[in-house]
């Protein structure tokens, strides 16, 4: 039927065998999306962020989510095939184990999403890890810490406004057109501010190491991988043409589910969500040079990329 699956996930984890397969489809994208969070936290009990530009893929992270908490009320564990947006809808297919191990190290693939307030930057934190790889201790993860390479990179952004804050006689030699209101004691109060804002961006976790800006908080969400690859190659192989004998029954779409599930075998499975090059663009204020020409030069840097199969 059209719209939420969410009224028949509990009875349906509860119902299916160790092994067997879930195929959901929900059609409520609306919801999924962030257009009405508070409906999909009554629904999923997962908060999208609205306006996300990666929001095909966020909605199959709520969507896994659901599914997983319901199964671990079961003691099961889901396994996802394939994870695919179509059209106007999306749909998963999910294999459910029995795995009370399983259960336990859930925690570290379900987590949060930090989304910048002002630039397309963000951090995916799970709920939980491992105190030691070996180990079955588990503890809360922390949020990363700003001191890193990136905290780095905005403490130069901002060196200039800081040495102006604390020197301001070499800031009017720099703006000789400075007014001389702005070395009053309002101005060294502004002066202060700046700089302790300065200071708790740089050392805080709460702010964007890009822009400065505070986070919105999404989630939780389904962190871990959406597709199993070999199962996904495997389908590939069976819509593949051949000369030695046409398909007993022939698909309409073959093509059409061909090239989706190409595309599905090209992401990246460890990283979740993903970014549009247009929004990179726009934060640094320059146009967008083409996607072919970034991708070498990501590849030529030695990192990762692929595209999406909503976003290829």
């Amino acid at each position: 039927p059209y719209g939420s699956a969410s009224p028949f996930l509990d009875a349906a984890a509860q119902a299916i065998s160790n092994g067997g397969m879930l195929c959901i489809t929900c059609t409520d994208m609306a919801v999924l999306s962030g257009a009405h969070p508070e409906t999909c936290y009554g629904r999923y009990g997962s908060v999208p962020v609205p306006r996300a530009r990666y929001l095909h893929e966020s909605a199959l992270r709520v969507l896994l989510y659901a599914i997983a908490t319901s199964a671990h009320r079961y003691g099961k564990v889901i396994k996802p095939i394939c994870s695919v947006g179509m059209a106007f809808y999306i749909r998963v297919f999910v294999e459910v184990y029995e795995d009370k191990r399983g259960v336990e190290d859930a925690m570290t693939k379900i987590g949060n999403v930090y989304q910048s307030t002002q630039c397309a930057s963000f951090v995916t934190v799970p709920h939980g890890h491992r105190k030691f790889e070996t180990s079955g201790t588990y503890q809360p993860t922390r949020l990363p810490s700003n001191n890193s390479a990136a905290a780095v990179q905005l403490n130069g952004i901002c060196n200039k406004q800081t040495e102006e804050a604390k020197n301001p006689v070499v800031a009017n030699d720099k703006e000789t057109s400075r007014n001389d209101t702005e070395t009053n004691g309002t101005s060294a109060i502004n002066d202060v501010d700046k700089i302790s804002r300065l200071d708790s961006i740089t050392n805080n976790s709460s702010y964007c190491t890009e822009t400065g800006a505070s986070f919105k908080v999404g989630g939780p969400l389904y962190l871990a991988p959406i597709h199993d690859l070999p199962s996904v190659h495997t389908a590939i192989s069976r819509l593949s043409p051949t000369t030695v004998s046409p398909p007993q029954y022939p698909l309409h779409t073959r093509e059409t589910l061909h090239g989706l599930l190409t595309s599905v075998s090209e992401e990246l499975p460890d990283v979740p969500l993903y970014y549009l090059l247009p929004d990179l663009m726009h934060t640094v204020k320059s146009s967008s040079p083409p996607l072919n020409f970034v991708s070498n030069c990501l590849s030529s840097a030695g990192y990762r990329m692929s595209g999406q199969h909503k976003e290829p």
